[in-house]
């Protein structure tokens, strides 16, 4: 009974792939990291805009475009009847549906902003289109 050693036999095209790899691998690690950072630091700054007290829609507007992301709002107008848009393909529960957008006109009478009203019921066979109610009036979002 004859103990053999043990050899290391290194093909080179397998180790010159490693070295070419390897550095390239930790990187991409890293730059995941660095991603996940950036993400955290997204989400605390929606959740700190989420808490905010909505403000009127003139003030909002009247800052920078950069300053518009994530921060509450709040509008009054009246909705346009007959005007509603569909977004189609849109599941939910396992059910098909479309989101609901509707134009809503401001108070001030200067402009439109479109409204995501949430999402609706669609007919399976795609035949006919729902027919959501839109509320009559004056609203206040």
């Amino acid at each position: 009974m004859s103990r053999g050693k043990l050899q290391l036999d290194l093909e080179w095209r397998t180790s010159l792939l490693t070295a070419l790899l390897l550095p390239l691998l930790i990187y991409l690690g890293f730059w995941q990291l660095q991603r996940a950072e950036d993400k955290a630091v997204l989400a605390a700054a929606f959740a700190e805009r989420e808490a905010a007290a909505p403000i009127p829609i003139s003030a909002a507007l009247a800052g920078p475009p950069e300053s518009l992301a994530y921060l509450p709002v709040r509008i009054q107008g009246e909705f346009l009847a007959g005007r509603t848009i569909f977004l189609d393909n849109r599941l939910q529960g396992g059910k098909f549906g479309y989101e609901v957008v509707s134009p809503l006109m401001l108070s001030s009478g200067e402009s439109l902003v479109l409204v995501n009203r949430g999402w609706i019921a669609g007919d399976a066979a795609r035949r006919s289109l729902p027919q959501p109610t839109v509320p009559a009036g004056s609203v206040d979002i």
